[in-house]
Formats: structure tokens, sequence, C-alpha cells
């Protein structure tokens, strides 16, 4: 009898990553693009996708803050800013500057509407309810579908079936499993965890431990979530 896609891809899965996987399983290793003083991939940005192992600080560097955006040059960078679709009101240019906090937030936003209106830029501000993506309690893989955090084995880097789906099905590598999951659930999980969880649910050769091996059939219950468009 043939092997189903699953078994076949965990039958040939040695804990390395893939070299033919998809682009968007590329995709889903970088940061997302969020709104706020490095939360994660800045709104206005020129470069690449950055590695979810790698902070994104550096990538804010080009940022107009403060006094400086009421400079000339800060002309072109707040119009970009302006025009994401995720900013649709001054607070969210405050929030995105980092100039949303502290002391005399009022007076940051007062000058936040004078940079604007020197440089010739309008925001309205919209009461639009704008999805941020700030659900906690799912994984999403990088299909887009999201599975809820409490129908997963606990830790969730002992479920085998999100382990097979990153690992074998997608193809992350041990590292890229650990790395993911420390993303989505917003804790660190190690290389080694993963590993021995991969062990225990029989995804990679190695010693099970006994006491936490992996063995849930729980139905995994999904909802639809747009991940990194």
């Amino acid at each position: 009898m043939a092997m189903n896609l699953s078994n076949r891809a965990v039958a040939e899965y040695d804990g390395e990553a893939d070299d033919d996987r998809d682009e968007k399983v590329e995709l889903a290793l970088t940061h997302d693009v969020k709104l706020g003083w490095r939360e994660g991939e800045p709104l206005v940005y020129d470069g690449e996708g950055i590695p979810l192992d790698e902070a994104v600080n550096d990538a804010y560097e080009g940022y107009y803050r403060n006094e400086d955006i009421l400079v000339p040059e800060a002309g072109s960078f707040l119009s970009r800013l302006a025009e994401h679709p995720l900013v649709t009101s001054v607070e969210d240019v405050a929030t995105e500057l980092g100039m949303d906090q502290g002391m005399k937030t009022s007076s940051k936003r007062e000058k936040i509407r004078k940079a604007l209106e020197i440089h010739g830029i309008e925001i309205t501000d919209s009461d639009d309810d704008v999805d941020r993506d700030e659900t906690d309690d799912v994984i999403t893989l990088p299909n887009g579908e999201s599975w809820d955090v409490d129908n997963l084995r606990k830790p969730v880097y002992e479920d085998s079936r999100l382990l097979t789906q990153l690992g074998p099905m997608n193809g992350f590598s041990v590292e890229e499993v650990a790395i993911y999951i420390s993303n989505e659930i917003g804790e660190r999980v190690d290389e080694s965890d993963v590993q021995q969880g991969m062990v225990n649910g029989g995804i990679l050769e190695g010693t099970r431990d006994i006491e936490n091996e992996s063995s849930s059939n729980q139905p995994v219950a999904h909802h639809s979530r747009v991940h990194k468009a």
C-alpha cells in the first residue's frame, strides 16, 4: 500500500531544511510587518525580510523620530509611513515612531501633526477596525491556517501533529521549528526540546522520553487568519 503524503514526508525527514521548499515557507521564517516601534519588520523598510532569529532593531535606524520629523528630509519618509495600510491615524504614526510612550505623549502627537502639516501630508483619523493580527491563542502555519493552542499538547513543542506540519510537511529544520514556534507563542523554545519532541512523536530516530512521549490524537480546530500576505 502506498504511503500517504504525510507518512512519506516523515519517512524522508532527517531534521534538516528542505532545499526545495515553497517560497511561502521561506517568508514564514521572517518577521511579520507590525505596527509599533521595533515590534516587527518596520512599516517603512527597503530591505529583504528579517529572519526570525535576528533582532529587528537595526531595521529602524533610518527612521525619523522626535524633533527629526520636522526637518525637510523627513517628508518622503513620513509620506511613505502615512500611505501604509496599517496607518489610519496620527496615533498610529506615534505608535510606529515610538512617540506614544513616556511623558508628554499629547505634545508628541501635536509635534507629529505639525510635521505632517509642514510636509503637506494628510491623515484622516479613522474609526475602522484594522486587523493587526494580535491574536495570541493560535499558531499560524506557513499556509495561513491557524491552529488553536488550546487544542495542542502542552508544551506545544511536544505536539507531534504540529511538529509534523512544520518539519516534514513544510521543510523546516529542527532549529527552524524551534525558532518559528518561539516567535508564534512569544516564549523561547530550545532546539533540543523540539528534537526530543520529534523523537517522542516518531518523526526522528532516537531515544524516546517515555514520560513525555507525544501520542496526542486530538482533532485540531482551525480558523482562517491572514498571515504574511
